[in-house]
């Protein structure tokens, strides 16, 4: 069976509502002489689900203590769009649902903003790919995004458990206590801290849209893992104390890779200008990325 595209509009509460033709198409009712349910019949009802979510949005005066949140839901969260997947088939338009104090499902809390985000799909549907807009009416900049599975259910209504991941804009590496001293081995910990469009600090439990590479200049440097593919990983650069090493570390975004940062290693010396990107293997038991270049 071939499951056709969808029309549909959006009413006052929310809903999307399928056209009875679509429907007809997705569940096989009969041949020409059936008749198609209409949407407000208790058989389009029972071929629809509600999957909801909650989220709580902070507020950005709590941005900077934004990593000891449990979930990373940007400040800047205005509404999501959530598409339902129907296995193979082409993915139909978003289901839009604002996320501020005067939205429905919204509430105001001394934690920040309490939403609940509900959707109306048709049952079969296998996924929801949600995404976090910086506007209403999922416009302006995306900030986070997410794929949850649906599992099959007779359920009317599922709780979806829902862990965004944060869309990286910028980012910044630095070693913790500076520089190595030259001729002096050791280890220190190197910093990775990755940003959405709005300048929002991105936290976990969810990864990052794309990995972070870090690379040495040279053999006097190594680094692990050398892929940050989430925040919170901890990440030890090594200095083997060659003398009057001037080694530097390059870190370089994997989705973009005109974004490229450079810090001095050993030494007090100003980073060098970025130059061109440098192939980077994967570490021993860190996560397999194929860059294109």
């Amino acid at each position: 069976m071939t499951l056709k595209a969808a029309s549909a509009r959006r009413t006052r509460g929310g809903l999307l509502w399928v056209t009875a033709a679509a429907l007809s198409a997705f569940v096989g009712c009969g041949g020409g002489g059936s008749t198609t349910p209409s949407p407000t019949s208790s058989t389009f009802q029972a071929q629809t689900l509600t999957a909801q979510f909650t989220v709580t949005i902070p507020p950005q005066s709590a941005a900077s203590s934004a990593k000891r949140r449990p979930m990373y839901i940007s400040p800047s969260t205005e509404s999501f769009a959530v598409v339902a997947i129907y296995g193979n088939a082409a993915p139909g338009s978003p289901e839009i649902v604002d996320a501020t104090p005067s939205s429905p499902g919204c509430t105001q809390t001394s934690g920040g903003l309490l939403c609940n985000v509900s959707v109306q799909v048709l049952r079969g549907a296998t996924a929801l790919e949600i995404t976090a807009f910086d506007q209403t009416g999922g416009q302006g900049n995306a900030l986070a995004e997410t794929t949850v599975a649906i599992a099959p259910t007779n359920a009317d209504v599922i709780n979806l458990n829902v862990t965004l991941s944060g869309i990286v804009r910028r980012f910044t590496i630095s070693l913790e206590g500076g520089p190595f001293t030259p001729g002096v081995s050791g280890s220190k910990i190197l910093d990775v801290l990755a940003y959405d469009q709005d300048g929002n600090f991105i936290t976990g439990p969810g990864s990052y849209n794309a990995p972070i590479a870090l690379a040495p200049s040279d053999p006097a440097i190594s680094i692990f893992p050398n892929f940050v593919a989430a925040p919170g990983q901890t990440v030890i650069a090594t200095y083997d104390g060659t003398p009057n090493a001037t080694s530097f570390i390059t870190g370089f975004f994997t989705a973009n890779t005109n974004d490229v940062i450079v810090i001095r290693a050993v030494g007090a010396l100003p980073p060098p200008t970025p130059g061109p990107i440098p192939s980077v293997t994967p570490n021993p038991g860190a996560t397999t990325i194929v860059i294109i270049r």
